[in-house]
């Protein structure tokens, strides 16, 4: 009597058992520690790239955003007496280390120097070592339908439209739910650009409201700055989002991010990037050659920030405050405006407040365990002292900058009554010393400019400031 052989479940690895992308989270993972050295290996050809990844690059598989559902289904087969494999396209130094992290496996099939396990390469691989017919297969793309075919069942992890595909091709269809969606909603893209941080480019038109040059066209030609600045902002934000996952994972609330938490696909991050990119670039053509090279710096720099900047104590702060100036000089060269020494270090100064607020802010609220985790920061609870000292520092600076600048001849250029403008300085200096108040205590969201819309004393010392600016204005011809 011959011995029957177990039932064979063959489980694909990415999109399917793991909700997320293993060559992406390798790759950005790389890039977030500095290593530049993939982008080179790109040229040496895809099983190549995919192998030095694997080989050189440690995941936290703990928190990477595995299906549960899948996770249940293995399980289960296992203790009914059935095999499960891991067959799968990723590397096999991945593969070995995902069958280390589950206790149900038998074994894998993956790609290595000279097959790429894919699509027909992974159903020859699979009917050749269990025969045609005899396997189950979980899977969740285009290009699983090929194993589909050669399968006795098919598990299909992803949409309907999948399923409908799988059926003709497989006598048993099972749909399971995926972890995120390879089509996000608009709403994730949203998320994912960060959309509710554009609000931080209407500094774009401090520039015409403090030379008053107040005009339709002005106006106008502010906007599409704005909009260019609201697209490379998310941009910066999605590539900063990108090269994050690992420290935003271990986050008490940014594991929530569509990309830490699997809602959308690593691949889909990157045309999302491309896409803000070239609608930024064909928008800001309109506004003029100029101003592209200010907008240009201005994600250049973000970009760079999110590689290496933010992982330098001071530096991170710097580049920050920049970040926020150079918006304040692409409004003025969008309409042709010379912005002041005066405008300049007085945003510098109070932008610097509030980047050095949100680095307070964030070692107050992780615990010493969770900060130390946060490798792409660079401080630990022991800075708070410090940083809440060149707060202050910044501060006094803004707050003088100002009360400098109504005794300049270039106050009495822009305003009737310039000395008003000293009634703002106590003003300023309450709102920027709460606020660091506020976050040496803790209490201040991760972003204190978010914070601050939602803020009803903030908008009453916003509010007391337009009051006095107007005041200061009168008789000053539009």
């Amino acid at each position: 009597m011959t011995e029957e052989k177990p039932d064979i479940l063959a489980l694909d690895l990415d999109g399917t058992l793991l909700g997320t992308d293993s060559l992406w989270e390798l790759f950005f993972k790389a890039l977030s520690l500095g290593r530049l050295a993939p982008l080179a290996w790109l040229v040496s050809g895809r099983l190549a790239f995919k192998k030095r990844l694997a080989e050189t690059v440690e995941l936290d598989f703990d928190r990477l955003p595995w299906n549960q559902r899948v996770i249940d289904l293995a399980m289960a087969h296992r203790e009914a007496g059935g095999e499960v494999w891991l067959a799968t396209a990723a590397n096999e130094a991945m593969a070995v280390k995902v069958c280390a992290r589950f206790d149900f496996f038998s074994g894998y099939l993956a790609s290595d120097d000279k097959i790429n396990l894919k699509s027909r390469a992974k159903a020859r691989e699979l009917s050749g070592r269990f025969g045609r017919g005899k396997y189950a297969y979980a899977g969740d793309s285009r290009a699983d339908v090929a194993v589909w075919a050669e399968a006795d069942r098919a598990i299909v992890v992803n949409s309907g439209r999948l399923s409908r595909l799988a059926r003709p091709l497989s006598g048993k269809v099972e749909v399971i739910a995926p972890v995120g969606t390879k089509s996000p909603s608009l709403g994730q893209i949203l998320s994912a650009a960060r959309a509710y941080q554009w609000v931080k480019n209407i500094i774009l038109f401090v520039p015409i409201f403090l030379a008053h040059a107040f005009s339709a066209a002005n106006f106008g030609r502010v906007f599409l700055a704005f909009i260019v600045f609201c697209l490379f902002s998310s941009a910066g934000y999605i590539i900063n989002d990108l090269l994050d996952i690992d420290s935003d994972r271990r986050h008490p609330s940014k594991h929530n991010r569509p990309f830490a938490s699997g809602a959308i696909d690593l691949s889909r991050g990157g045309l999302i990037f491309l896409g803000a990119l070239v609608g930024g670039l064909v928008i800001a053509s309109l506004v003029g050659q100029l101003f592209i090279l200010l907008a240009g710096i201005y994600l250049v720099s973000a970009v760079l920030y999110s590689l290496r900047f933010k992982s330098v104590a001071i530096l991170d702060v710097i580049v920050l405050t920049l970040l926020y100036t150079l918006r304040i000089l692409a409004g003025g060269q969008a309409v042709g405006l010379e912005v002041s020494q005066w405008l300049l270090s007085f945003s510098f100064f109070t932008f610097a407040s509030l980047s050095l607020f949100k680095r307070l802010t964030e070692l107050k609220r992780l615990t010493q365990a969770a900060a130390s985790e946060n490798t792409r920061r660079p401080y630990v609870a022991a800075d708070a002292g410090f940083i809440r000292s060149i707060a202050a520092g910044s501060i006094c600076c803004a707050v003088l900058t100002l009360a400098i600048y109504v005794g300049d001849a270039a106050a009495r250029k822009y305003y009737g009554f310039p000395g008003l403008l000293l009634a703002f300085c106590p003003i300023l200096f309450y709102w920027l010393a709460r606020l660091l108040k506020l976050a040496d205590e803790g209490k201040i969201d991760y972003d204190p400019i978010i914070f601050v819309l939602s803020d009803r004393q903030s908008w009453i010392c916003l509010g007391l400031g337009i009051v006095i600016y107007f005041c200061a204005s009168l008789g000053v011809s539009v």
